[in-house]
């Protein structure tokens, strides 16, 4: 069993769910929340678990604390938390059960850098400035947004048919992983993508990306499958290891077996490995690609020691 405690009267900030930054409503049938952070070691929050006690927590710096409620039957809970709460750096929700958070106060977390929700949660409100990593999986998280990323994000990670988000703008220059998946996600891009983007993981009909230059050079996961993703560039990089590639609809016109060579001859020609099973789709040759085709295939598996080389409609 926890132990609880009275808050102390000196606590910072003591206004109660309703003017709180971090306020959840729980509800709790049998998996009990688990609230997840870090927090510098000179500061102090306070969990309030909305079931009538609360708990005093000192950081631990990069050490990630997970508390747990002690729920002791079936209702929705108010959690929220008091405190040195803006000096959060770190909240990870994974735990399957319904959450509801209001983010609109959540600019006051300014220095939260890493956001991670999965399973279920229902979210609403803008994102933090602060942000470099945002993690947001799962079928039940339903999630509305139709603003700008925070500037200095580097890892964003949405992947969720009930993730709902709406952008047209730049991304983040500093953006090193991106991987979008689901129906709900609507993105319109045109142009090349940030340097130093290490994977790049497109998945939905409504990802709209339009681009015929060279992928950033050093790419080590590659994933595009979206019928509005037309990237006609025949470059995927001069450099890195890559560990998966999987372009099975990328553009919106057939590929001709003339630039299905110059594409296979520049994976062969890169600096760096490739993996043991490639595919390429959305070629017009698929179904009896001419000798050239071939020969680069074939020149393409013993110079990379690639086993499978799948080519496709």
């Amino acid at each position: 069993m926890l132990y609880r405690q009275l808050l102390s009267p000196f606590r910072r900030r003591f206004g109660g769910w309703s003017t709180a930054i971090i306020a959840l409503e729980v509800t709790y049938t049998a998996a009990q929340f688990v609230f997840k952070f870090k927090l510098p070691s000179t500061k102090t929050v306070t969990l309030h678990w909305g079931d009538g006690t609360s708990e005093d927590v000192v950081g631990q710096d990069a050490v990630e604390i997970s508390k747990t409620s002690s729920y002791s039957g079936a209702d929705t809970y108010k959690f929220w938390v008091s405190g040195d709460d803006t000096d959060i750096t770190y909240i990870k929700l994974d735990n399957d059960i319904d959450n509801s958070c209001d983010m609109t106060k959540w600019s006051a977390l300014t220095s939260l850098t890493h956001l991670t929700i999965e399973d279920t949660m229902t979210l609403s409100g803008a994102l933090p400035s602060s942000l470099t990593s945002l993690y947001l999986n799962g079928a039940g998280i339903n999630w509305t947004y139709n603003g700008a990323l925070p500037t200095g994000i580097t890892y964003l990670y949405l992947i969720g048919i009930n993730i709902n988000w709406t952008y047209n703008g730049v991304l983040p220059t500093g953006l090193t992983s991106l991987r979008l998946y689901g129906a709900g996600i609507n993105w319109t891009y045109n142009g090349a993508l940030p340097t130093g983007l290490t994977s790049l993981y497109l998945i939905g009909d409504n990802i709209n990306w339009t681009y015929n230059g060279a992928l950033p050079t050093g790419l080590t996961y590659l994933r595009l499958n979206g019928a509005g993703i037309n990237w006609t560039g025949l470059d995927i990089g001069d450099t890195g290891n890559i560990t998966y590639l999987d372009l099975s609809n990328y553009r919106d016109a057939k590929m001709s077996s003339a630039d299905m060579i110059t594409l296979l001859t520049q994976m062969e020609n890169r600096t760096g490995s490739l993996p043991a099973t490639v595919t390429i789709n959305d070629y017009a040759d698929y179904a009896a690609p001419p000798a050239g085709v071939t020969d680069a295939v074939d020149s393409l598996k013993t110079a990379k020691g690639i086993t499978t080389v799948t080519l496709g409609a």
